[in-house]
This record gives structure tokens, sequence and C-alpha cells, in this order.
């Protein structure tokens, strides 16, 4: 699949629960270079799809907006997180060094021998989702950076709120949020 910056990809998700229902889906995004290399700066997409209890057909559509300064070229959506009803997860996640064709599911057990939990990992039968984004932008690699906090007043009484300024910047985009 193909999406150029500035407009979004849809994609259906079949999911399901035995007993409480699904309850929320949400999943990440990063590029393929990103996903497999050492880490340094992060480029990632991320959604989640709204659940309607009342027409669970077991079919969802994931959306992800692609902005006109993210990074062009191969992308995977590299995390999939699904709760049900009653707050039991399942995560499922690219995980190269277990599956290169499909995610690694991440849950926890309870084993009644030893009374512990134990973090298991295995592959699903779930294919990876790559997609590839389009689009002449000047990518935005690199994260805002805070350049200076300091407090309105030392001191402040029991009850009232403390006031401090931040300056940051932002070399692309712009903050966004602090």
């Amino acid at each position: 699949d193909m999406v150029a910056t500035g407009e979004s990809l849809a994609f259906d998700i079949e999911a399901s629960d035995d007993v409480s229902g699904v309850g929320h889906i949400s999943f990440n995004a990063r590029t393929e270079a990103e996903a497999n290399g050492p880490g340094g700066p992060v480029s990632y997409l991320h959604g989640s799809v709204h659940v309607d209890h009342e027409n669970d057909s077991g079919v969802f559509t994931g959306e992800i907006q692609v902005d006109t300064w993210d990074q062009t070229g191969d992308w995977i959506i590299n995390s999939l997180y699904i709760n049900d009803r009653a707050d039991k997860y399942n995560g499922y996640s690219y995980s190269p060094n277990i599956s290169e064709t499909h995610y690694v599911r991440s849950y926890s057990q309870y084993d009644n021998d030893t009374g512990q939990w134990n973090y298991l990992q295995e592959e699903s039968d779930l294919p990876l989702v790559r997609f590839t984004v389009t689009g002449d932008t000047v990518p935005d690699k690199l994260s805002p950076v805070i350049t200076n906090l300091s407090l309105a007043s030392d001191m402040v009484a029991t009850g009232e709120s403390l006031a401090f300024d931040i300056e940051a910047s932002d070399d692309v985009s712009g903050v966004g949020h602090i």
C-alpha cells in the first residue's frame, strides 16, 4: 500500500474476544530503517480504533494520518495492542529476531505451580503490515528541545499554583505540545 504525505491510510483489523468483547485497539508505525536499526531519532505514526459495541461485526477500521512533514519511504505497523472490555490485553509487535513475516504476540500467563506471572512471546498468524509514504517534503526527523525552564517565583503558598516559563523550539514542524 502507498500513501502520500498529508493523506491517511485506512486498513481493516479483524479482532474478537470470547466473553466481554473488544474494548480498544491501538497501533504504532515506524520507518522500516528505524524499526530494524540501533535507535536514534524516531519517526512514529500512531492511531487507535473506535470500537462500536452496538455494531461489533469483528472487523474494525484502523487509520493512520501521515502529516506533511513525516518521512517518506517504507514503513511498518510495528506494534498493535488490543484490550477487551474486562481490560485483558494482548500486544503484537514486529520482532525480527523472532519473525520477519508475522507479528509476535506478547502476553502474561499465570503459573499455578509457581504462583507467578510469566511474560511470554510467540509468533502469531498475523502477517506484518507494511506501507510506503510518498511525497516531496522536508521530514521532521529531530524532536523538539526545551531550551529554558524558569520559575516565576521560588515560593508558592499551599493551595496556590506554581507558575513557570518554558522556552522550546523545533526545527521543522514546530512545538506541538508541552
